[in-house]
Formats: structure tokens, sequence, C-alpha cells
């Protein structure tokens, strides 16, 4: 029976961020609503009740941080801050950090694997469709999702002339899609690996695209510190492929590059580093100890400040705007306790950087996701190892 659970966890956690567009109950995804279903029941019938350190310490320091800003908030009275939704915020991220701190126990990796490449496909199948259909017609059709369950977003906010498969936005997709992607390529799965990569650069998702050729890349330098030549002819056949890219998908390959670095006047629209944009709102206190998750629209409404957008595009910023200076070392710290615990490679841990830095992510769906595959590097690279044994 535990075995079964397991394995039913194992797809879960492997599908989380295509479950999570799904909302369930009030602050309650259904995706981490299946997961806690499979989580409670393990955590109970396993003998084996020793957690993850890193994440303990990381959930503590989130939780101390966010308590002692409230309190400031409260005591001192700030008008803008709204207690209802720091209490709801503290829920997503208890339900978010604790499975997290054992999550690698109750994980079959081979079960993971494969339920992450059969919806890679899919996904990657519906998203060329859509653009195939854009490309042909003008139009693709949007609605791709479960019948009878509720979207977390408006379909009508949809962009008309980006697919997205059934993620709700194409960052959201090439976020799934890399990790699948990478573990494609390692195991030099060719055909799998061109179908994903086609599909990532098929949704015009710069991030994605970035993030394709930062893994390509690290991917030749670690076969080419084994073969050089690969290396060698890896490196000057990049330039070619970018070149044939921009010649035959323009519109996909350079339309949203802007989003990277434009900086809109009067807007944070900067990819990168528009959310400093906010900094100058923030008192002193809140330098160091933040203003908790998700209160930055109601800061921004009592300084008057409508003339910014809300972006929430880097999370590593939004980190410090929510947690402080504290907050943002918090996360440092815990990237480098996961580097020096990565063995054999860094890919998993490169993507959650590249995408940290790139997109909100914090304590969602997409969050869990990822960290679970920096979590689960090992086991997947010493699967892979026993793949190409098998090979040999």
């Amino acid at each position: 029976m535990q075995k079964k659970i397991e394995n039913l966890f194992s797809v879960i956690v492997a599908i989380t961020p295509a479950l999570a567009v799904y909302s369930f109950l009030p602050g309650l995804s259904l995706a981490f609503f299946l997961v806690w279903l499979c989580f409670i029941p393990l955590f109970f019938v396993c003998s084996d009740k020793n957690f993850n350190y890193d994440e303990v310490v990381f959930l503590f320091c989130i939780c101390f941080i966010s308590i002692i800003s409230f309190l400031y908030h409260t005591v001192v009275g700030v008008e803008w801050f709204d207690s209802v939704l720091f209490y709801h915020n503290m829920f997503g991220i208890m339900v978010c950090l604790i499975p997290l701190c054992f999550v690698t126990k109750y994980i079959n990796t081979k079960v993971f694997v494969n339920a992450m490449f059969f919806l890679g496909i899919v996904a990657s199948v519906v998203l060329i469709w859509q653009w195939l259909s854009l490309f042909f017609w003008g139009s693709f059709q949007k609605d791709v999702f479960i019948p009878g369950l509720k979207v977390n977003r408006d379909l009508e906010t949809f962009s008309l002339f980006r697919p997205s498969a059934f993620f709700t936005e194409p960052a959201h997709f090439s976020i799934y899609m890399l990790p699948v992607f990478q573990i494609a390529l390692s195991q030099k799965r060719i055909v799998l690996t061109c179908l994903f990569a086609i599909s990532i650069l098929f949704s015009g998702s710069s991030t994605g695209f970035v993030m394709m050729f930062v893994l390509l890349v690290y991917r030749l330098y670690w076969e080419g510190r084994k073969k050089w030549y690969m290396l060698f002819f890896g490196m000057a056949a990049l330039p070619l492929i970018v070149f044939v890219a921009n010649v035959v998908i323009p519109e996909v390959f350079l339309n949203n590059f802007d989003k990277l670095y434009a900086v809109t006047e009067g807007k944070s629209d900067n990819r990168l580093l528009g959310p400093l944009a906010y900094f100058p709102l923030l008192q002193s206190y809140e330098y160091v100890f933040g203003i908790t998750l998700n209160q930055l629209a109601n800061l921004m409404s009592m300084n008057g400040s409508f003339g910014y957008a809300v972006n929430y595009a880097n999370a590593a910023i939004y980190m410090f705007i929510s947690f402080g200076g504290f907050g943002f070392v918090t996360l440092v710290a815990y990237i480098v306790m996961k580097f020096r615990a990565t063995q054999d490679s860094y890919a998993f841990l490169l993507i959650f950087i590249g995408i940290v830095c790139s997109d909100q992510i914090l304590f969602n769906g997409n969050y869990f996701y990822l960290v679970v595959l920096v979590l689960m590097s090992n086991k997947i690279n010493a699967n892979r190892k026993e793949i190409e044994l098998k090979k040999a």
C-alpha cells in the first residue's frame, strides 16, 4: 500500500505546475491539495521520520522573519498592512515548504521522471499544435484545460499570440519544460530533446530560450571535459543555431527579449531588475525584515504609486522586498547549501537560479516543483548513470 501511495505521490509532484493552475479551495490549489492528500498518510506510514535539515532551517527562518515583520507592522499600526492577507500567505508558505522537508524520502525516481516525460510530451505536442494553428489560421484554442475545474486565471486575459499549452502563460510552460528538457538531454534521448527544445522555442518565452541556451552550453562543457572536440564543435554550432532561428522564426525568437531589458517610462517593466523600482517605497526597517509576502500592492496604493506596474518578475528581488535583507541572505545561503549538497551535475540548480532571477515563483507550485528537482538531483543523476550502464 505504501509503495502505491509513493508512486501516486511521485506522479503528483512531477505534474504539480500543471495542477497548480486550478483553484480547489480558498488559498489552496488543486496541486497542493493532492500533494498533502498523499503526504499526510506517507508521513505517518513511513518509518523514516528524518527531515531534510536545510529545508527545515529555511522554513524556520522565513517564518521567524515574517512574524517579526508582522509584529512591527501591527504594533506600529501601519495603515496599509493587511493582517488577514498575512495569515493567508503564511498558510501558503507552510503548505509549500513543509512537504519539502521530507519529500525526497517518498518519491520513486523512475516514476517521477517518467511522469515528467509523459506530461512534457503531451504539453509539447499541444503547444506546437497551438503554434501551427496560430501560424496558418491566425488564432489557436486557448481553453485546453480540464473541463469542470476552475482555472485560477481568466481565459480572456490570455495572450492571443503566445501559446502556452495547458499552462496559464508561456513562462510557466517553459519553467515546467526546462527540467524535462535537461533530463532528456542528459540521457541523450535525441528525439525527445528536439521535441522539447522546439516547444520551448515556439512558446516565445525569453526566459525559456535563454535558460535552454545555458543548459546546452553547460552540457557541452560537461561532455567537453571528457571529449574536448564535442565542446569545440558544439560552441561553433551554437551561433549557427541562433542565426537560423532568427531567420526562420524571428517573431518567436525576438518578440519577448524586450521584456528582459526594456524599461517603460514610469513603470517597473524590466524583467530582471524592474522590482528595484519599489525600493524607494520601503521604510528603513523594511530593508531589514521586509513587508511580508504579497503586501506590495497595498504598500503601493498607500504611497500613491499607481504609476508602477506590480512587477513580480524577479523572485530574488521580491524576496528582499517581502523578507528584507535577512530574507535575501537566507535565500542565498539556501542556494549555497544546495550547491554543496549537489553531486555530479548542477543543471537543476542552474535552472532554479535562472528562474528565481526572472520570474516570481516564491512558494507557489513552480517553486515547489523546481526545489524538488534540486533535492532529487543526485537521485536523478544516479538514475541516468544506471540507464547508461544498461545501454553499455
